[in-house]
């Protein structure tokens, strides 16, 4: 009797987990996909990069879904370019599961982290369609994914999050001003004094949920240990 192959998807090779891969996604075993990412997402494997743009165009939307989160899980800057392409169709923006597709696509793009989504992120976030009933919650969902990748060193993506700050929904500055502060979690005293000033004008904006969220931010990043942010809150 052959030996039972006891290894774990960190075990296998590339060729292992492309064949178990593709064996799922031909039996429609999503399950059996959603298993195997947590690995992916750890080892990162590119192998895995064609199966999963070939499914990032399947007709049925689950399945689309699934290549979505594998794509983002791997994190290789050239599935962003497939991922953008999904993002603007036409199809992506209609018919059962459309929000959840669009959602999806953003997470993976923040997940990737390349600055080079952050112009096309824009983009679409400044896009005004008749209908667009998702329009005001893709913009949220964009300044996150924004903050996503300004939080891996984009510098384009900061500079998108800034012009937020001027805009004329409250929850949109709201928002910015959160993802700013979140883009230097990890790195609380990096951020430059002429954004921290910025952040500190909207101390005086016109509504005060956006005052509220500065505050929250800034506590934050006191507890983080921004020496600036300390100073505000010192006795």
């Amino acid at each position: 009797m052959a030996a039972k192959n006891d290894k774990s998807p960190m075990q296998a090779s590339d060729r292992d987990l492309f064949n178990c891969c593709r064996e799922f996604l031909q039996n429609k075993d999503l399950a059996g996909c959603y298993d195997i990412l947590p690995y992916v997402s750890v080892t990162k494997q590119k192998c895995l990069l064609p199966l999963f743009q070939e499914y990032l165009y399947h007709e049925d939307r689950d399945m689309q879904l699934l290549a979505v989160c594998a794509l983002g899980a791997v994190g290789a800057g050239e599935a962003v370019p497939w991922l953008l392409e999904i993002l603007n169709r036409e199809e992506s923006r209609h018919g059962p599961g459309c929000q959840k597709l669009q959602t999806n696509l953003l997470h993976a793009l923040a997940e990737i982290g390349d600055d080079l989504a952050s112009i096309p992120l824009k983009r679409l976030f400044d896009q005004v369609r008749p209908g667009d009933t998702f329009r005001r919650k893709r913009r949220l969902i964009i300044i996150d994914a924004l903050e996503g990748i300004a939080r891996q060193g984009g510098k384009v993506a900061l500079q998108q999050l800034l012009t937020c700050l001027d805009h004329e929904d409250f929850l949109v500055r709201a928002n910015a001003v959160s993802s700013i502060a979140g883009a230097f979690w990890h790195r609380p005293n990096e951020m430059p004094e002429h954004i921290f000033n910025r952040l500190l004008e909207l101390l005086n904006d016109r509504d005060l949920y956006v005052q509220y969220s500065l505050i929250s931010a800034l506590e934050n990043l006191a507890d983080l240990g921004c020496e600036r942010a300390m100073d505000l809150f010192a006795d």
